[in-house]
């Protein structure tokens, strides 16, 4: 049986993800990891960033320091562990 501390998920809301992926290109607008004439592993396919927060670590972390219920959905686990 899972303890009670691992019975649920978390993750973001959809309009919270969006939000946080348009930010993160809109950052990253015009700097060397997505200006383009060089080839880079951050960037997928369609040439959108996916990997690397294109600021500095103390505006991520200032970013992402507080925890907003409101943008989250929790989802209730089963009580099995399953292997």
């Amino acid at each position: 049986m899972c303890p009670p501390a691992r019975r649920y998920a978390i993750e973001p809301a959809a309009a919270a993800q969006q939000a946080f992926t348009e930010d993160v290109e809109r950052l990253g607008e015009g700097s060397v990891w997505t200006a383009g004439g060089c080839t880079s592993w951050y960037l997928n396919d369609n040439g959108r960033n996916t990997n690397i927060w294109p600021g500095s670590t103390f505006d991520f972390r200032r970013r992402t320091l507080r925890f907003d219920p409101t943008r989250h959905l929790l989802h209730r686990r089963s009580r099995e562990v399953v292997a």
